[in-house]
């Protein structure tokens, strides 16, 4: 999520007309982000909660994930980014969340665990502002994009693990005049969604080559004058949350867009053969038919 007003709701709801969705779920105060785990789990992120949905038959259902006592006692997190690697689910929280120097934390749980798993603390994050967007390298290593203070740019993490435990954490990249939200990682190539620190002017997905020590070789995606959130990466393309202009958008690879679904305030999108899970600002969790046959990568 990014520090948005209440004029962006106010004009993406008078503005957007939703999509043909099936609502899943509501009341997810400020829906985030959402993950579709390489067991087939769906989880989503919240001020307050991280949830699982799954699907009963016919039906759609929820529950909420328990949540381990931080420094004695249960943590009013606002959750943002998640990421896996080796069935361990990582997620950032903030305390605070408006409040630069309030606490951060990196969570986790295992997607293995039967019922509900339990998050637990992984490691206190410190020299983070607004934790936001969270990706994983094939070796593990989650990447962390840092909003920054409010009307300030913001900067990339490389949070170092083994064995579960954070080893090192530094800022990899700095983001002149612009406040990265979503981060994705393929092989070597790191996609993020940037915003310009007013929210008011351009918005990118750009495309790096990911280094050991730094981003290179730079490739614009898409753009738009509208607010960027997450994105998902599918085979040939990105489908993208486009939050203040209410739509998904499904850009190729070449920067060609070949589909837009309308959906207002979204924030995030999950894709699997099966279908779409979409998370919206206003607390809707909504599945979309994949009828674009997209693949996730």
């Amino acid at each position: 999520m990014l520090l948005r007003t209440a004029i962006f709701a106010a004009i993406s709801a008078a503005l957007c007309t939703s999509a043909s969705a099936l609502e899943i779920g509501n009341g997810v105060n400020h829906a985030e982000n959402s993950l579709h785990s390489a067991n087939g789990r769906w989880f989503v992120s919240s001020q307050g909660q991280l949830y699982e949905f799954w699907r009963n038959g016919a039906k759609w259902e929820k529950r909420t994930l328990p949540l381990a006592t931080v420094d004695g006692a249960v943590p009013d997190c606002y959750f943002l980014g998640m990421a896996e690697t080796a069935s361990q689910v990582y997620t950032v929280c903030a305390l605070d969340i408006y409040n630069a120097h309030g606490k951060r934390y990196l969570m986790r749980f295992d997607s293995r665990d039967n019922g509900a798993p339990q998050v637990k603390l992984a490691a206190q994050l410190s020299g983070v502002a607004f934790p936001n967007g969270l990706a994983a390298d094939a070796q593990g290593n989650l990447y962390l994009a840092d909003s920054g203070p409010l009307l300030l740019p913001g900067n990339l993490r490389k949070l170092s693990m083994q064995d579960g435990q954070l080893t090192n954490s530094q800022v990899l990249h700095q983001f002149p005049l612009c406040k990265p939200n979503g981060l994705k990682i393929d092989g070597k190539r790191l996609y993020v969604s940037l915003n310009p620190v007013t929210y008011l002017g351009k918005s990118q997905l750009l495309r790096y080559e990911l280094g050991p020590f730094s981003l290179q070789n730079k490739l614009e995606i898409a753009s738009s004058w509208s607010v960027m959130d997450d994105f998902a990466l599918v085979k040939g393309g990105v489908l993208l949350a486009d939050f203040l202009g209410g739509k998904l958008r499904w850009v190729m690879e070449n920067g060609a867009e070949a589909g837009v679904k309308p959906l207002k305030q979204v924030t995030s999108v999950s894709v699997s053969a099966a279908g779409l899970l979409a998370t919206q600002r206003s607390g809707q969790v909504q599945w979309l038919e994949n009828d674009w046959q997209l693949q996730p990568r």
